[in-house]
């Protein structure tokens, strides 16, 4: 399975961080997530622009 995470500091960065790093933990021990990325973003308009550029 390949994921790809968008986490954007707009919606609660701690939260959102803490629960992608739980369910990317999860998904690596499952042997479900072979291959993967987590963005990071900064400004507000980041997050729409890393989920173009993800098409």
């Amino acid at each position: 399975m390949n994921v790809k995470f968008i986490v954007n500091p707009t919606s609660g960065r701690q939260m959102v961080q803490q629960n992608v790093d739980g369910v990317a933990e999860q998904l690596v021990q499952e042997g479900l997530w072979r291959n993967g990325d987590i963005f990071y973003t900064r400004a507000r308009n980041d997050g729409y622009e890393a989920a173009f550029d993800l098409k």
